[in-house]
């Protein structure tokens, strides 16, 4: 009988022993594809893509691991908050490129369109570079030639007089960058040609919103002022573009015009004069009219 209950314990303690060992394998393989499952959604979400991105781009123009570049499926997560309270997910994946081997740090944060990326950070043997703050600069650095480029050659087919060809051009620069005063205000000189009158004048006062001090704005404005007929609020806001900018011609020149239609020709004329000296063949061709 005594032996009976001994094989009958040690039955019972073999059958627990082997429902820990199933549990704690049925455990372990759940954290795996738990862990697998979420590797798998962060390197597929937009945040995480953003960043290795942006590091993309910044090895294309200035290599530090040399392209082509790849991120390693293995990562380190970490869910975390913020100073503020938000909530961080904290990610490092080793990244290597023809040139050498680094770890990416990546810290994305949740928002209402997702994660996304708040600090990319890149170390190779120690060194370690901003990527984030660097793809930025670059991305500004591009947008700013860009932009440059669209609105000199809208520039050169207003000069020309091809306004409905320039209209695109101009918007094209307004998408790229829609904080720009100098493209608004060359759309309200395009638009005010085109005979929108209304909407030159809403694109001139976006550009003096913008930057109030905006000369391609206060003439443009100017212009409206003068579309309309209003000589008293033309001239206003091209001498104070002339009080800031003597030796803007064109402010002179529009200022000349709309001293003409104040019925004040003397004023007309020194003021279509002086935009001629200062560079401004409208103004030269307004003076020899006058004369």
């Amino acid at each position: 009988m005594p032996g009976r209950r001994t094989d009958r314990s040690g039955r019972t303690a073999l059958v627990g022993c082997g429902l820990a060992a199933v549990l704690l394998f049925g455990l372990l393989v759940l954290g795996l594809t738990a862990y697998t499952g979420g590797i798998f959604a962060v390197r597929r979400s937009d945040g995480y893509r953003h960043a290795v991105s942006a590091l993309r781009a910044q090895e294309a123009t200035a290599p530090v691991l040399g392209l082509p570049l790849s991120d390693g499926w293995w990562l380190g997560l970490q869910l975390a908050r913020d100073a503020a309270g938000h909530q961080e997910l904290r990610v490092r994946a080793r990244v290597r490129g023809s040139q050498a081997v680094g770890t990416l740090y990546t810290t994305l944060q949740d928002g209402p369109d997702g994660w996304a990326p708040t600090t990319v950070l890149l170390d190779v043997d120690g060194h370690v570079s901003d990527i984030l703050a660097d793809h930025a600069e670059a991305l500004e650095a591009d947008t700013h030639a860009r932009r440059s480029t669209l609105l000199a050659d809208a520039r050169r087919r207003i000069d020309a007089g091809q306004l409905a060809e320039a209209l695109p051009i101009v918007e094209e620069a307004l998408r790229l960058d829609p904080d720009n005063a100098a493209a608004w205000a060359t759309r309200a000189e395009v638009r005010l040609g085109l005979g929108d009158t209304k909407g030159a004048e809403a694109d001139a006062r976006e550009a003096l919103v913008l930057d109030p001090d905006s000369g391609t704005g206060q003439r443009a404005l100017a212009q409206v002022h003068q579309a309309y007929g209003d000589w008293r609020a033309c001239i206003e806001v091209a001498t104070v573009r002339i009080r800031s900018a003597p030796r803007d011609g064109r402010a002179w020149t529009i200022r000349a015009h709309c001293f003409l239609g104040a019925e004040r020709p003397r004023e007309a004329l020194a003021g279509a004069r002086e935009g001629c000296t200062r560079g401004d063949p409208r103004g030269c061709e307004l003076a020899r009219s006058l004369e």
